[in-house]
């Protein structure tokens, strides 16, 4: 299935915020969050949220691993409901990116992994709350005329609720993990019944069902391509219910020239 829009992991050291600005940056990760509840005009509303991540070739910043420093582009976020309306932030963010609109009915079918190793121009703002400042995505447009993009660093991840990867998700940021185990879909999938069941408490899912872990230049395939004594099964285009339109795919065609907008 294709991801489309509705009609404690590791150590994470912090760090200054991105600079302010245009960045170069390409698309690497895609993550199914879940329904997620929020308050709207005093109102709650259940909304199911993604989070696309970008890397910044051109913003390096310093690491150490195995007591060797090296230098990897800085990583940044935004997160979206995940919804097809023609005034849907994800929607106004898309058209910004492949400079064109949607016509009637088109991003409904829209696969957003396509997204992925797709390179853009970011506009990064600061916000100020507290004595915290954050860095945020404010706007997104294709890569102008002329300027070259670095060769993607990180592979390209994507986690799915229909294609579940448990090392990806112990791998993500603390704030992320929370978000996904709070929503319902990750409650039916590991049977927990309470967002705050420990982690320890997830139950053991079979080995097949998960993606070989990602290595160092295997791109999105290595991230998320299941082992090969599972396959999933193909079967004939049939409507399907809404939530089901937004669970995963596995692609493993993400385009290497990205100068034709995928999406």
């Amino acid at each position: 299935m294709a991801t489309k829009p509705i009609a404690g992991g590791g150590n994470f050291e912090k760090r200054d915020p991105t600079p302010s600005g245009l960045h170069a940056a390409r698309c690497v990760a895609l993550y199914e969050i879940g329904t997620v509840e929020d308050v709207f005009e005093g109102q709650a509303k259940s909304q199911f949220k993604v989070s696309i991540g970008f890397e910044l070739p051109n913003h390096l910043l310093d690491f150490e691993e195995n007591g060797v420093a090296v230098k990897k582009p800085a990583m940044i976020s935004q997160t979206f409901t995940l919804s097809a309306h023609e005034k849907a932030k994800l929607r106004k963010f898309m058209e910004s990116w492949r400079g064109a609109k949607y016509k009637d009915g088109e991003f409904e079918n829209v696969d957003l992994s396509r997204m992925l190793g797709v390179t853009c121009m970011l506009n990064v703002i600061h916000t100020t709350k507290g004595e915290n400042t954050y860095a945020n995505i404010d706007s997104v447009m294709p890569v102008m005329q002329g300027i070259q993009i670095p060769p993607q660093f990180n592979p390209s991840k994507y986690l799915a609720y229909d294609n579940w990867n448990q090392q990806l998700f112990d791998s993500l940021p603390k704030f992320l993990k929370e978000m996904i185990q709070k929503t319902p879909e990750f409650r039916k999938l590991t049977g927990v019944t309470l967002a705050n069941t420990p982690q320890q408490q997830y139950p053991q899912h079979p080995q097949q069902q998960y993606a070989q872990p990602a290595q160092q230049g295997g791109g999105f395939a290595a991230a998320v391509q299941p082992q090969q004594q599972y396959q999933q099964p193909q079967q004939a285009p049939v409507q399907q219910p809404l939530y089901q339109q937004w669970q995963g795919a596995v692609r493993s065609d993400i385009p290497q020239d990205d100068s034709d907008m995928p999406f």
